[in-house]
């Protein structure tokens, strides 16, 4: 009989500690039960957190976390690089809340939201809002030999930090996460939809898997951008510094994204220049101009921007309705310099009606309006002016090439 009560009470008193155990989010609200488990913190933008793991209690106190943190390495302030969407106006790595344990290791919560909330961001079968992984940080530098011991550790992911008083990287440290999965989902979206996979519960060794790309002390590169038509103004350049991202612009023979349409037929980059700074395998994303914002006829302007393994370029031919040029991820120079020249190529997602009533450039001035029907639905190389609407071979034709970029390594 006693051995009977004593039993009871040890059952009681360890379902007592499992709910002083459950905990409530970032701003204080409990989260709802886990299908096994206590709830797990509040989700971010204040809404009610996600379920916790099978049988686990979240990993920290109410209010512990948070978007957009201030980490002080080497005697300096620094977020970890990614949109400026936090409350406090700082950058982050898109869905992830952190708490920091001592000077260099944190602890995260990865949610399935994105920048400035967007739903459903990292994957599409999750519900918005859950809470994809736990993650474990460490900060520290990069070397070949540490590379592989923390690949070995499950630490298969480097994010760069950038410095707050002026956006700048760390010259040589990075932060190391180790992403351990709390429930099972496809990962198809993120910064890195090309390195999609579905995801069990547990470690998560394949999340954008980076930890063998050089960091540190990269250098330079000098870039020359020169628009080497007679007739078209460039508008103002997207460029990119990245490491391994395939096909980073578009696929020849697929349909353009929307971020890449909105640059060939508006001129309109912000989305573009937000969908690459949210991707940790960008080094540096730049918006290049000419004297007075477009690159006119036979004009070059030169700019210097961080290294990476490969540089993408994009701008629109603007007296069009979507053409346009672009660098898709082209080899940067270990050493000395190397000359790109590019032709024009067509969006397909507007039709090259060359009416100026849909045409943005000079002497129309007709931006925003679309021409959808009858367009090719594809990228391919453009067809040239045709002459059939307001346009003409003379007045804004061209030759390809219509682009000459030369970048010099530093």
């Amino acid at each position: 009989m006693k051995k009977t009560i004593w039993i009871v009470a040890v059952l009681l008193l360890i379902g007592a500690l499992t709910a002083v155990v459950a905990c409530a989010g970032p701003s204080g609200t409990t989260g709802p039960a886990g299908p096994a488990g206590p709830a797990g913190p509040q989700g971010p933008q204040g809404e009610q957190g996600p379920a916790g793991p099978m049988g686990e209690a979240a990993m920290a106190m109410p209010g512990e976390y948070t978007h957009g943190i201030v980490v002080t390495v080497d005697g300096e302030d620094y977020y970890f690089d990614g949109p400026a969407d936090a409350m406090n106006g700082g950058k982050d790595i898109p869905g992830h809340y952190w708490l920091q344990l001592d000077g260099s290791n944190l602890e995260g919560l990865h949610y399935n939201t994105g920048p400035n909330g967007a739903a459903s961001w990292w994957s599409s079968d999750a519900p918005d809002g859950a809470l994809l992984y736990t993650v474990s940080a460490t900060i520290d530098t990069w070397t070949a030999d540490k590379a592989e011991a923390y690949a070995a550790a499950g630490y298969n992911h480097y994010h760069e930090m950038v410095r707050v008083s002026d956006a700048t990287q760390h010259p040589n440290k990075v932060v190391w996460l180790r992403h351990q999965a709390v429930i099972d989902f496809n990962l198809d979206g993120g910064p890195a939809p090309d390195l999609g996979h579905q995801v069990t519960q547990g470690l998560d060794s394949e999340f954008v898997n980076n930890y063998h790309v050089p960091y540190g002390e990269v250098g330079t590169y000098e870039v020359k951008i020169t628009n080497i038509t007679q007739n078209q103004i460039l508008s103002p350049v997207v460029l990119i510094t990245h490491d391994s991202i395939k096909d980073p612009l578009f696929t020849l023979g697929q349909p353009a994204s929307t971020e890449l349409s909105m640059v060939a037929e508006d001129a309109m980059a912000d989305a573009l220049i937000a969908a690459f700074e949210a991707d940790p395998r960008v080094k540096e994303v730049s918006l290049v101009t000419g004297v007075n914002g477009p690159i006119l006829p036979g004009e070059t302007v030169t700019v210097t921007v961080t290294a990476g393994s490969y540089v993408s370029a994009v701008a629109m031919l603007v007296t069009t309705n979507d053409a346009f040029f672009a660098l898709n991820g082209v080899d940067g120079p270990e050493d000395g310099y190397v000359v790109y020249l590019s032709p024009a190529y067509d969006s397909g997602t507007e039709v090259n009606n060359e009416d100026g009533a849909f045409i943005p450039g000079p002497p129309f001035g007709n931006g925003g309006q679309r021409a959808t029907d009858g367009a090719e639905g594809y990228v391919h190389i453009h067809p040239g002016i045709s002459g059939i609407g307001d346009l003409t071979q003379d007045a804004q034709g061209w030759d390809n090439p219509v682009a000459k970029v030369e970048i010099t390594k530093q």
